[in-house]
């Protein structure tokens, strides 16, 4: 029950901030690979935000469901707070660009609902449930939800460890 009334504190803070016209002193003019996705272990910069997917890996839910692990990595390198949700901006697509069911569950590492001080690095783990026979997908990370600016991340049965 707190897990979930912080999330939607973070998610109301993180629409405030983006939506609101909060100036977060991200650089409009950061141009990203958009045709490519980015692959994990590569570090994305988006002016005073960066993001590294370190590593990806499989488990399991109770009821056998299959999950996709994702390791991040986000840094502030801004003079603000950096109000950080995972559910407004992060997203994972299967092969067919279904969008996977984020689960919260007790085996993740880290918790990337925060807030992030000027200057510091956060790591967390995210659960997705995924389909058993899917071999691909896409991270894709908008740190400024409800504008242009996202990136997208290739995972494939080779970046598993």
């Amino acid at each position: 029950m707190k897990l979930t009334l912080v999330t939607a504190i973070l998610i109301i803070v993180t629409v405030i901030a983006t939506g609101c016209g909060a100036s977060m002193n991200i650089d409009d003019n950061t141009e990203l690979r958009s045709s490519i996705p980015y692959s994990v272990g590569e570090r994305v910069e988006y002016g005073l935000i960066a993001i590294t997917l370190q590593s990806v890996r499989f488990d399991r839910t109770s009821d056998n469901q299959r999950l996709l692990i994702i390791d991040s990595l986000i840094e502030n390198n801004g003079a603000r707070d950096l109000p950080v949700s995972v559910p407004a901006m992060f997203m994972l697509l299967d092969e067919q660009n279904y969008i996977m069911d984020e689960k919260q569950i007790a085996n993740t590492r880290g918790n990337l609902n925060t807030v992030i001080s000027p200057g510091r690095k956060i790591a967390g783990e995210i659960a997705y449930v995924v389909d058993e026979n899917a071999e691909q997908w896409e991270l894709i990370f908008s740190p400024r939800k409800f504008s242009f600016q996202e990136a997208g991340f290739s995972i494939t049965l080779d970046n598993l460890r």
